[in-house]
């Protein structure tokens, strides 16, 4: 799921909340065979049946709309397997081939790790919410190791600590089901940066650019000693460097943004 799609969700959960909407987060946790979208990619459902994102090419929308009313309704998780191989239930011979299971799982103000989490997605740090797929508890670990949260017995939760920060030191972290030593299926879902793209010149060219990424979730950096063409009006979400090309330095990453 790419950081435009993540920040789409939680635009509109946050909206959501404000008007007093209850919701439900729909989450690939498990994909066999050939899909359209694979783990971690994440759909929400309000009160009133409107989804926010896409599990699949159109094949499962609609269903998972119907189970997402009756976890709001009911508070309870719930895992559906859906075989996409059956053209004539699901896939429609549309190109959905194999099957995914999907959790579904009410949005909880109140729950402080959920809260921890969405704030994590939000602000695009380098985070894993381990939840195991039979049982109850979920633990966040954070990219320093710190853990929030509960599971147990001891060496599940363990196995879920190591898995989560094996894959959050890879270079490219996805989100993927391991089986525990015990068996326990554990879903392990990765908030990562945002991709970063930097632009040095704030020319007409330049434009077009900087707000197509925008739009695809990157953090665009701008640098240009040219103040005149250094406005957020010209580059709309921008972070915006009013540098030379000498103050530079050898920093791989931009320099704190001057305006």
């Amino acid at each position: 799921m790419n950081a435009a799609e993540t920040r789409a969700l939680l635009d509109a959960l946050n909206a959501a909340t404000e008007r007093g909407q209850r919701a439900a987060i729909a989450t690939v946790v498990g994909v066999q065979g050939s899909a359209y979208r694979r783990e971690g990619t994440r759909m929400l459902v309000l009160d009133d049946g409107a989804q926010v994102c896409m599990l699949s090419g159109g094949c499962l929308e609609a269903e998972v709309v119907e189970v997402a009313l009756e976890v709001i309704r009911s508070g309870v998780p719930t895992i559906t397997h859906y075989d996409l191989s059956e053209d004539a239930t699901w896939g429609l011979g549309i190109g959905c081939g194999g099957s995914v299971d999907v959790r579904v799982e009410r949005v909880d103000a109140d729950d402080p790790v959920m809260g921890a989490w969405l704030a994590a997605l939000g602000q695009g740090e380098l985070a894993a919410l381990a939840v195991p797929l039979k049982g109850e508890g979920r633990l966040l670990i954070t990219a320093d190791g710190e853990t929030q949260g509960h599971l147990s017995p001891a060496l599940l939760r363990d196995f879920a600590v190591q898995a989560a920060r094996e894959r959050l030191g890879q270079l490219e972290p996805r989100a993927v089901t391991l089986a525990a030593p015990d068996g326990t299926p554990v879903f392990i879902d990765i908030s990562t940066p945002p991709p970063v793209l930097v632009l040095y010149g704030a020319g007409h060219d330049a434009m077009p650019l900087s707000r197509g990424a925008h739009d695809l979730g990157y953090e665009v950096h701008v640098i240009d000693p040219r103040g005149a063409y250094l406005t957020p009006g010209r580059f709309p979400g921008a972070i915006l460097h009013d540098l030379a090309p000498e103050d530079l330095g050898d920093s791989r990453r931009p320099p704190a943004p001057a305006c």
